[in-house]
């Protein structure tokens, strides 16, 4: 099977997205073996929402190019 996405990350956050399975986004340095995906937390830390923030729009201004 053919599997689609694409993965961006700083310092210490990751941002994946997967056809099949959505958006996920990982605390690196808490969690590094992915296994607490921070979007489906209730109140992820602030720190890590401005941080999806940031590679999201990265992400997609890459796409764009």
């Amino acid at each position: 099977a053919n599997q689609y996405g694409w993965a961006i990350r700083d310092a210490r956050y990751k941002l994946l997205h997967d056809e099949e399975v959505g958006e996920m986004f990982f605390d690196l340095e808490a969690d590094p073996w992915e296994t607490n995906n921070l979007l489906v937390q209730a109140s992820p830390p602030s720190e890590a929402t401005e941080a999806y923030r940031v590679l999201s729009a990265e992400a997609a201004e890459l796409r764009d190019k």
